[in-house]
């Protein structure tokens, strides 16, 4: 273990610690929430498979995906750098952050298993959204699913709005069309 690894453990160590024994009371390590992250150090869920990563929000109306890459760094071979983001992946449903309304909310992070998962209701229909990260496969994954025979409609679109691709149709108003 480097002192890098050592720092990171110590620096988030206290933040883990309480989830960790409220969970092992009822037989896992889980860490859970009631709403969405704004903040990417204290809230968002982190999935990796030691080369890739990412940093799941857990946004309703439009979920944020942070993600990175250990060879996307600053600095030299001479000079200690720092890893950087690589970029956010904005996973559009139709509304805006917030705007639409959701009950039973829940996004949790299953130490244990490596993966992260995010779930509500919306309009009597629950959505769940699942995220992990393989190592034999090189990949984030993401699995979005509904519990009702429907069409699941987004965009998903990188960083400051360049749209990669759209499945389904909507409006910005969250109606499907």
């Amino acid at each position: 273990m480097n002192h890098r690894e050592l720092l990171l453990i110590l620096i988030f160590a206290p933040l883990f610690v309480p989830a960790f024994a409220a969970s092992a009371a009822q037989g896992g390590q889980l860490l859970w929430y009631d709403r969405p992250a704004d903040e990417w150090m204290t809230e968002a869920l982190p999935i990796g498979n030691g080369r890739i990563g990412a940093m799941i929000f857990g946004g309703v109306g439009r979920e944020r995906v942070q993600f990175n890459d250990k060879t996307l760094w600053a600095g030299s071979p001479e000079t200690r750098g720092s890893y950087q983001n690589f970029g956010d992946v904005y996973i559009d449903f139709g509304g805006e952050a917030g705007s639409v309304e959701a009950d039973g909310y829940r996004r949790e992070l299953d130490i244990e298993n490596a993966v992260a998962q995010v779930s509500y209701r919306s309009e009597g229909v629950r959505y769940t959204r699942e995220y992990l990260a393989s190592y034999p496969g090189n990949v984030i994954a993401m699995r979005f699913n509904m519990l009702i025979l429907c069409v699941i409609c987004f965009a998903l679109v990188l960083n400051a709005g360049i749209t990669l691709f759209r499945v389904g149709r909507y409006n910005r108003e969250n109606k499907n069309v």
